[in-house]
């Protein structure tokens, strides 16, 4: 009694094993062949214009270019958007006179802990971008857009 016992076990235990990799499968499965189905633009509030605003999700960069200040830029079709993303954004910042000189800052989000990922809807990132003496300061925050105009 006591081996057949075991042996239902050592079956229940590879059972739920097996159960547990299918399903595995059919998660990643599913995030691998998700549609682009977040629309996202950005919308520059900072006091400098946007030259490039790179958003990476999975390795894909999407781009958007030259957006002034209080202005959005186009439309893009990303798979999803989490409240912070990884980023890179270059402005245009006067420097003496009449000379621009192109600024890049690197944004890198810590993990997504307590963060709802956003799949499917219209989002804007709105970018504040600043600076106090030599230090710039870029704060960007993803917002739902109640009527899109597309």
């Amino acid at each position: 009694m006591a081996v057949v016992l075991k042996v239902i076990s050592k079956m229940n235990i590879h059972a739920v094993a097996l159960v547990f990799f299918l399903s595995l499968q059919v998660v990643f499965a599913q995030q691998q062949n998700t549609p682009d189905s977040v629309n996202v633009r950005v919308f520059n509030k900072g006091n400098y214009p946007i030259t490039e605003y790179v958003l990476t999700i999975d390795g894909h960069d999407y781009l958007f270019t030259d957006i002034g200040k209080n202005e959005y830029s186009e439309y893009k079709k990303v798979p999803y958007l989490w409240p912070t993303n990884k980023s890179k954004i270059t402005v245009l910042v006067k420097r003496f006179i009449a000379r621009k000189q192109p600024v890049t800052i690197l944004s890198w989000p810590f993990d997504h802990v307590n963060e709802k990922q956003y799949t499917e809807g219209n989002f804007v990132i709105e970018i504040f971008t600043t600076r106090s003496g030599r230090q710039f300061m870029l704060i960007d925050y993803v917002k739902k857009e109640k009527n899109p105009s597309l």
